[in-house]
């Protein structure tokens, strides 16, 4: 560990969240969760079988790489679910 960087104390966190069709809230939602102050964390998308977009066309994908190349260092995953799990 570096003293150059505070986040490297700080324990890591995961924000995950469940995505279907609801991609016209996911710009936001990164928003909302980036502009916290706390930084040391992950954002996990969990999509299960979505086939929504947002009010410009785009998939959760394209949103999240939209956000990263605007939040450099943005650690975005995107899970997509190809079964049910019952």
């Amino acid at each position: 560990m570096t003293d150059n960087n505070p986040c490297e104390h700080l324990p890591s966190v995961s924000v995950c969240f469940p995505l279907y069709d609801t991609e016209q809230y996911l710009e936001r939602c990164l928003r909302s969760i980036i502009t916290q102050d706390y930084h040391n964390f992950e954002i996990v998308i969990v999509s299960d079988k979505s086939r929504g977009h947002d009010s410009k066309g785009k998939n959760a994908k394209q949103i999240a790489v939209a956000m990263q190349s605007v939040m450099k260092m943005l650690p975005v995953i995107i899970l997509h679910l190809s079964m049910s799990m019952a």
